[in-house]
């Protein structure tokens, strides 16, 4: 869709992102995640991008604003914050010497942070989804 394109351009003429790859759910089997979703099935789904930096592998869900809060999206972002952390308990090698992070950019912020002249990283920094907010360990 539009997001997904302006994301594209956006990121293909930073200097920090060395490179990046829109996931082909048909293509790309080890970046598919398994979640649970919320009527108890078993389901998997691929995030929109990979992107490389110097120090970190982002995973990059981007949203539509009208769609943030979606009931599997919760099982979604569970299910690839655990991937993240299976991942990062791999020796550095086997991830590509990098941290990896998992994003979830709405189209809202997007916007914004780009017409303010943020960096990649500052934005997917800005949108990462931890465990805490999964999990709401808050209370």
């Amino acid at each position: 869709g539009g997001l997904e394109k302006a994301f594209m351009e956006y990121v293909d003429c930073q200097s920090q992102v060395e490179s990046f790859i829109k996931v082909n759910e048909y293509y790309h089997d080890a970046a598919k995640v398994s979640y649970v979703r919320e009527d108890g099935l078993m389901a998997t789904y691929s995030p929109d991008f990979l992107v490389k930096t110097k120090d970190s592998i982002y995973i990059v869900e981007t949203k539509a604003q009208a769609n943030m809060s979606q009931g599997n999206v919760k099982q979604k972002q569970r299910a690839t914050v655990d991937f993240v952390e299976r991942v990062n308990n791999l020796k550095g090698e086997d991830r590509m010497e990098r941290e990896w992070k998992y994003v979830l950019l709405g189209e809202n912020v997007f916007a914004s942070m780009k017409k303010n002249g943020a960096a990649p990283i500052d934005m997917f920094e800005y949108c990462l989804v931890t465990k805490d907010f999964v999990v709401g360990t808050l209370f």
